[in-house]
C-alpha cells in the first residue's frame, strides 16, 4: 500500500516533568490533620440492638393483645354477666408465650439481661384479661413456661442496693363499679352503652399496662416491683380459680427480700450468729 505524502505522522510530545517542591515549600505548606475517630465499641453497638430490641418486641405484644381485644370486642352480649364467649384466658396465655423467643434473644445480648426480665414482665400482662369479658379456661402449662423463663432471669440481675417506702402509683384495674347497664332503664344493655363501657375498659388496661412498663423500665428497685406486680396479677386470677401464676418466681424475690431485711445482711461482717 502506498502512503500519501501529504500524512503527517503524529507528533509523540514528552509529558512535562513534575517539579519537585523545595524542603522551604513543604514547610510552608499546611498539613491536613487526619480526622479523629470516634471509638466504637461492640459492646455499645450491642445495647442499641438490644434496646431496639426490646422496644420493637413490646410494640408488637401491644398489637398483638389488641388484636385479640378486638375478637371479643365483636361478641354480641346477652347482659353484662352472660355474654357469649369465642375467647378464653388461654388464648391470651398462649399468645403471649409466642413472644418468648426475643426474650432468649435478649438474654444472650451484652446489658441484655434487664431488658430480657422487662420483657418477660411485659408478657405477663398481657398474659390474662377481665375474666368477666374473657372467659375461663386452661392457662396454667402457659404460665409454667412463662414462669420458668422469669425464674431463669433472677439470679443473673443485679440485686438491687436500696428499698423503697412506697411504689409508684399506676392506674387500677378498671372495675365496672358506678357503670349503669341499663341507661334506659331497660334491664339490659344496650349495644352503644356495650361499646362505650368495653371502649372505656380497653383505654383504662393500655394505660395501665404502659404505666407498668414505665415504671419497671426507671425503677431501680426491680424486686419490688416485679414482686408487687407478680403477687396483684395472681390474686385476682386465684378469685377465679385459675392458678398457677409465677409462683416459683414469687417465691425466688420473696427471699431476695427476705435476705436483705434480715439482720445478717444488715450487718457489717454478714457473718451468721
Amino acid at each position: 500500500m502506498s502512503t500519501s505524502l501529504g500524512a503527517r505522522h503524529p507528533v509523540h510530545e514528552q509529558p512535562p516533568t513534575k517539579r519537585k517542591r523545595s524542603d522551604d515549600e513543604e514547610s510552608s505548606t499546611p498539613k491536613k490533620k487526619a480526622p479523629t475517630k470516634v471509638p466504637s465499641t461492640r459492646k455499645s453497638r450491642t445495647a442499641s440492638e438490644s434496646e431496639r430490641l426490646y422496644k420493637d418486641s413490646t410494640k408488637a405484644i401491644e398489637r398483638g393483645i389488641q388484636a385479640l381485644d378486638k375478637r371479643v370486642k365483636s361478641l354480641k352480649w346477652l347482659d353484662m354477666n352472660d355474654c357469649i364467649l369465642a375467647l378464653t384466658i388461654d388464648n391470651y396465655a398462649a399468645a403471649a408465650t409466642e413472644h418468648l423467643p426475643n426474650v432468649f434473644e435478649l438474654k444472650g445480648m451484652d446489658n441484655g439481661i434487664a431488658l430480657a426480665f422487662d420483657l418477660t414482665m411485659a408478657i405477663a400482662d398481657i398474659s390474662y384479661k377481665d375474666l368477666e369479658m374473657s372467659g375461663w379456661g386452661d392457662a396454667e402449662a402457659s404460665y409454667e413456661e412463662l414462669d420458668g423463663v422469669l425464674l431463669s432471669l433472677i439470679p443473673s440481675r443485679e440485686k438491687p442496693t436500696t428499698s423503697l417506702a412506697s411504689l409508684p402509683e399506676v392506674p387500677l384495674r378498671w372495675t365496672p363499679d358506678g357503670v349503669d347497664p341499663s341507661p334506659s332503664g331497660t334491664g339490659r344493655p344496650g349495644t352503644l352503652h356495650q361499646g362505650w363501657t368495653y371502649a372505656r375498659k380497653m383505654k383504662r388496661e393500655k394505660d395501665r399496662r404502659e404505666a407498668r412498663r414505665d415504671r419497671r423500665e426507671t425503677t431501680q428497685n426491680w424486686v419490688s416491683i416485679a414482686l408487687s406486680e407478680l403477687k396483684e396479677d395472681r390474686d385476682y386470677l386465684d378469685a377465679y380459680g385459675i392458678e398457677g401464676y409465677f409462683p416459683k418466681s414469687i417465691a425466688a424475690l420473696e427471699g431476695i427480700l427476705a435476705e436483705q431485711s434480715s439482720p445478717e445482711a444488715a450487718s457489717p461482717s454478714g457473718g451468721s450468729a
